[in-house]
């Protein structure tokens, strides 16, 4: 018999560059409803964290989201901002906030650079 050959681990890099890629299309097409926008934002960013960290975001509010987030160890420059754009789109959805273009963009810098953080923190 052949001796099985060790395997090397590698990750996945889809699920860190596929999230990068959605943010990229996002930004170059951004839909004209920002709520839509939004929605589509925190999609982005809680799929990763589904299939990257296995947290399970979909279903939980911004608050529970933010308590589960805090197992990842973030530093307090990525975690608040984080935070606060989860907040904003909270805002946007549910209490008809009309945010400012340099907002959307900021919110969506904020989750690239977080799904970064979060990768490197691995």
């Amino acid at each position: 018999r052949k001796k099985k050959e060790e395997g090397v681990f590698m990750p996945d890099e889809g699920i860190y560059k596929d999230p990068l890629k959605r943010l990229d299309k996002l930004k170059q097409h951004p839909p004209a409803d920002v709520k839509q926008y939004y929605t589509e934002l925190v999609i982005i960013f809680r799929d990763y964290l589904y299939k990257r960290k296995g947290i399970q975001s979909h279903a939980k509010t911004t608050d529970d989201l933010s308590r589960q987030m805090k197992s990842l160890k973030l530093d307090d420059a990525t975690y608040r901002p984080l935070v606060q754009t989860l907040q904003l789109s909270d805002l946007v959805k549910f209490a008809k906030f009309e945010p400012i273009k340099s907002d959307n963009e900021k919110a969506l810098e904020t989750i690239r650079q977080s799904i970064i953080a979060i990768e490197k923190g691995q």
